[in-house]
């Protein structure tokens, strides 16, 4: 019984990856659905504005806000080094030379429409994420603060700095 267990696990890590591989959005844990595109839109952490728009203020999606920007923003690590600004890693690149560029996105709007205080079983964890290239403006909607944490979680997963 426990081996059976090991191959089921084993089995669903490798249908998580080839999901990912074949262009699915490569997040933990994988959205019950998601697409995906080759564009890409830059984002300057040192604008960007993460703006609640919830009718309920909740101090468990500020603090989540806080953490999303603490982990998907890494402040000033080209000017980082040993002998203090001068650039350790550079890795600038013109990203507007590329076909898949699509411009800059300024912000994400987060509307949670309730906020509970602890976690429990029954807990409803379902969340919107869009991000489009048009908007210039994430939105992440969600009826509980833990959908909106799963989600803000998954949009730190969707940045990669590029120094």
């Amino acid at each position: 019984m426990f081996v059976l267990y090991l191959i089921k696990l084993y089995a669903l890590f490798a249908l998580i990856q080839s999901q990912a591989v074949d262009g699915e959005v490569d997040v933990w844990p994988h959205p019950q659905y998601a697409t995906a595109s080759p564009d890409f839109l830059q984002i300057d952490s040192t604008k960007f504005v993460f703006t609640d728009k919830s009718v309920v203020k909740c101090d468990l999606l500020s603090h989540a806000i806080t953490r999303t920007k603490e982990t998907a923003f890494i402040q000033s690590c080209s000017r980082t080094g040993v002998d203090g600004y001068k650039p350790f890693y550079q890795n600038f690149r013109n990203l507007q030379l590329n076909a898949n560029f699509k411009g800059e996105l300024s912000g994400i709007e987060i509307d949670v429409k309730s906020c509970e205080k602890l976690p429990h079983l029954e807990m409803n964890e379902k969340y919107n994420l869009v991000v489009d290239g048009s908007a210039r403006t994430a939105r992440l909607e969600s009826d509980t603060i833990w959908g909106a944490i799963r989600g803000l979680e998954t949009f730190s997963q969707l940045v990669s700095n590029v120094g």
